[in-house]
């Protein structure tokens, strides 16, 4: 049997046993999430463990999380490192050795659940799978820019997310983008995951000149280039800028067209 004969057998034989839950333990960072939360909880409801991290959410995310089964561990940060991903991995009773990190607007589709069934029933000599994403905006899945690749399967005993100060924008509870560092070879999940916001356009943009500012920071004041360009981190970064570029053009060209349309109707008008 070839290698991807014996692939797609184990992750028909892992699809079998998804009725038991996968030893595998779910980190979902939160706060105000509660328009996400839960499609992001369904998602990853097979999991053995699943540990909400929650920056005093004032919405009813928590509340969603509880009643999902999901176990929330309330954070706050004093200001200093470690930040929460960090906190997390090095102080949660993790059961598992896997950690799977899955942000709440992110989702996990059963096909991406059944290959990491599979990983986990074979022998694989990596310590983490990085993982390509589909995105949707405004309702669609974005088919054009460059693959944003992240780092979302682990074990945590051999991972912690980098470390790079900004201080002008990083005085968030929790690591922006930042990656993790595994110790061990990284392999590739070939199934995507789904990053799907039901937030406001507001909040879209609101996050995005955030992680804009903290870009044109980290290349101009601080220059921190090896983290910049640590293996894995340009795809995603030029992946945050391209898809900020095509926002734009979309409500431009909207626009645009609306405008035409206004045109035209008043030109009806008068005659």
């Amino acid at each position: 049997m070839t290698a991807a004969i014996k692939m797609t057998a184990a992750i028909t034989t892992a699809a079998h046993r998804c009725a038991s839950p996968l030893p595998v333990s779910v980190l979902i960072p939160t706060r105000n999430e509660e328009a996400n939360i839960a499609k992001c909880l369904r998602s990853v409801a097979w999991a053995a463990e699943i540990f909400v991290v929650d920056s005093l959410s004032t919405d009813r995310t928590t509340e969603i999380a509880r009643s999902m089964g999901a176990r929330v561990i309330p954070f706050r940060w004093d200001g200093k490192d470690p930040r929460k991903y960090n906190w997390s991995l090095a102080n949660l009773p993790w059961q598992n050795e896997w950690v799977l990190v899955v942000d709440a607007d992110e989702e996990i589709p059963n096909a991406l659940r059944d290959e990491i069934a599979s990983i986990l029933n074979t022998r694989f000599d990596c310590a983490g799978f990085i993982a390509r994403f589909d995105y949707y905006f405004l309702g669609r899945r974005m088919r054009h820019g460059d693959p944003l690749w992240k780092l979302v399967l682990f074990k945590h005993a051999l991972g912690r997310f980098e470390r790079i100060d900004v201080p002008e924008v990083t005085g968030y509870d929790i690591e922006l983008h930042e990656q993790p560092l595994v110790q061990g070879r990284i392999g590739r999940l070939r199934t995507r995951m789904v990053h799907r916001d039901n937030e406001s356009l507001y909040h879209h943009f609101y996050r995005h000149n955030i992680y804009s500012d903290w870009e044109a920071a980290l290349r101009t004041r601080y220059r921190n280039r090896d983290a910049l360009f640590h293996v894995g981190l340009p795809a995603a970064r030029w992946f945050s800028r391209r898809q900020t570029r095509l926002h734009l053009r979309r409500l431009e060209s909207h626009t645009l067209v609306s405008s035409q349309r206004e045109r035209v109707r008043d030109s009806s008008a008068r005659e």
